[in-house]
């Protein structure tokens, strides 16, 4: 639909648009509890930040979204204040639109609806799926960053590659003589 709404108004022919594919949606009400909750135990807990912000960039919350909702869980509720400002806000913004002179295509009224609020939050029951795709992620996103911190530590030479035991018996004991001969020098 929005597509074709794009084609007329650019006055392109019809199928010119396509859609890129994958599916934007939002978070149901008990994903973003989970998510939510994850959230604040992960930073009352004193974790690092940064890890947090890159880990619900990249794992956490695509790994959520990566799942199929069930009949039973509901979108994130919307308070009735909120609803009602906005209704407002779209009567400003109509109105302005239409003011202004512009060809308009559909109906500004639309704009200004009253949808239906909530100021009743549901019970945040969070199905085992949601609590197992969380904590898949954080491994994941754990993981991720085990081994870039570690690639970065053997690139910065941080990092001491395995020696067998009789190779530093072996240096230590060439570092001695060394360090021993210098002693000598200066006595």
């Amino acid at each position: 639909m929005l597509n074709r709404t794009f084609e007329r108004m650019l006055g392109l022919p019809e199928g010119t648009l396509v859609d890129a594919g994958g599916e934007n949606r939002s978070f149901t009400f008990q994903e973003a509890e989970a998510l939510r909750a994850y959230n604040a135990a992960y930073l009352a807990d004193g974790q690092d930040r940064a890890l947090h912000a890159r880990m619900a960039r990249t794992t956490v919350g695509a790994v959520v979204k990566e799942r199929a909702p069930t009949q039973s869980e509901v979108p994130v509720p919307t308070p009735g204040w909120a609803v009602a400002r906005a209704a407002e806000i779209g009567a400003e913004a109509a109105a302005n639109i239409a003011a202004s002179g512009v060809r308009i295509i559909g109906d500004l009224g639309v704009l200004s609806l009253h949808g239906s609020g909530s100021d009743e939050v549901p019970p945040p029951d969070v199905p085992p799926d949601i609590a197992g795709r969380l904590a898949l992620a954080v491994l994941k996103a754990h993981q991720s960053a085990t081994e870039v911190e570690q690639a970065a530590a053997v690139s910065s030479g941080r990092v001491l590659k395995p020696l067998p035991t009789s190779m530093l018996v072996r240096e230590l004991i060439r570092r001695g003589r060394r360090r021993m001969g210098r002693v000598l020098r200066r006595g």
